[in-house]
């Protein structure tokens, strides 16, 4: 006769199941359990209610610090964001890729990516 299993809901199997995940960590816990990300709407508008500046002037503000970011990017290479972290700009090297569907080789050009890296603040006020 073959294997009799318990059904997936009930206590045994729960543990059952546990017990070959142990070793595993846990997810860590996320601040805003959400499952989307903050558009720019609604950054201006959490950033204009918690200052004096109108919605228009917090989104003027924001797309020239993205130019000033960029603009130092290009120049320097790297754009420090005082009590957030650092802005690098990483170049990444022409590739060849597979095209899951068909296996064919495609070719991928090289670029410049951006990679972040939390400073110690946003680290510190993550970890409360």
């Amino acid at each position: 006769m073959g294997h009799i299993t318990e059904p997936a809901g009930t206590e045994k199997a729960k543990d059952r199941q546990g017990s070959r995940q142990k070793g595993r960590r846990e997810p860590a816990p996320l601040i805003h359990q959400e499952n989307r990300n903050m558009n720019k709407t609604e950054l201006i508008e959490r950033v204009a209610a918690r200052t004096a500046l109108s919605k228009a002037r917090v989104a003027e503000v924001l797309d020239a610090q993205r130019d000033v970011l960029v603009e130092a990017l290009h120049e320097e290479g790297e754009a420090v964001l005082p009590g957030l972290g650092k802005i690098k700009a990483a170049p990444r090297a022409a590739r060849t890729a597979r095209n899951p569907r068909t296996g064919d080789p495609v070719q991928i050009p090289e670029r410049i990516a951006a990679r972040f890296s939390a400073g110690k603040a946003l680290v510190d006020a993550l970890n409360l």
